[in-house]
């Protein structure tokens, strides 16, 4: 089955594993393993099948603003899906409460990626012409997945900026690690950090019992049935947090490599 407007979506996956950061804070060696393995996943015919120069990987950068520059022009280029995806330590940054990013080589997390800064990016309005008249034009779907503490923040209204404006979008979503409130788990020795890692196995492996295509709706829910089953060995693991506009939700995002035809047995 194949994915409409494949060719003008894009992913961009930032990571950062603070090997060299100047902030007290642990490494997070799985970022990059995460940041790999996704890409992989999303570039997999099998799953997406995004061309792999619609796939951009940002990881361990120093400068907020390069990357605010990188995100502005894919986004303005994304007509189709525009996925943006961040792992890494979350901190939330007073007097405003937002939320921030680390990144490479910070001594203070208000000199990382502010995640408001990041928003207005993703659902910026971009304008097509026709015969020289400017015309309003919509993004498909965007889907914002992030993997860090305190991430669910980031899907309430910041200082100056609503959560992930839809108005850009038919349909947009946001996937979150966890609450405003709770830390996100990333365990020594795992490949993946927890969240992310239940990602990538839902898109690697399927849900047996869903469609032939899986909606962002599809997979949290499928993620939160394995967390819960994870809290059962492990209480401390938070609930992911979703949050959906207009019909971001429930439009198909890839494959179900898990999916099984019904057999006709009518005859």
């Amino acid at each position: 089955m194949k994915i409409s407007n494949v060719d003008s979506s894009y992913a961009i996956l930032i990571g950062t594993s603070l090997k060299e950061a100047k902030l007290e804070l642990p490494a997070l060696k799985a970022v990059e393993q995460n940041l790999e393995d996704l890409g992989r996943i999303l570039t997999d015919k099998e799953v997406l099948g995004l061309p792999e120069q619609n796939c951009l990987h940002l990881f361990n950068r120093e400068d907020p603003k390069s990357i605010l520059r990188e995100v502005s022009k894919i986004a303005k280029k994304a007509t189709g899906m525009l996925l943006v995806y961040f792992a890494g330590h979350g901190a939330i940054v007073p007097p405003g409460r937002d939320l921030y990013f680390a990144l490479k080589d910070i001594e203070d997390f208000d000199e990382g990626l502010r995640y408001a800064s990041l928003q207005k990016r993703i659902c910026r309005r971009f304008e097509v012409y026709s015969n020289g008249t400017p015309i309003r034009d919509f993004r498909e779907q965007t889907i914002v997945i992030l993997d860090c503490c305190y991430s669910g923040a980031a899907s309430v209204a910041t200082s100056d900026t609503d959560a992930l404006d839809g108005s850009a979008s038919q349909g947009s979503c946001m996937l979150t690690a966890s609450s405003a409130t709770r830390v996100a788990m990333a365990f020594p020795g795992e490949k993946y950090t927890e969240f992310t890692g239940e990602i990538i196995r839902v898109l690697r492996d399927g849900v047996p019992g869903r469609a032939q295509m899986l909606t962002p709706g599809d997979i949290y829910r499928e993620v939160s049935k394995r967390v819960k089953r994870r809290r059962e060995v492990n209480p401390g693991v938070p609930f992911p947090s979703f949050k959906s506009y207009q019909q971001g939700s429930e439009m198909p995002f890839v494959r179900n490599r898990g999916y099984t035809p019904i057999r006709d047995t009518s005859t």
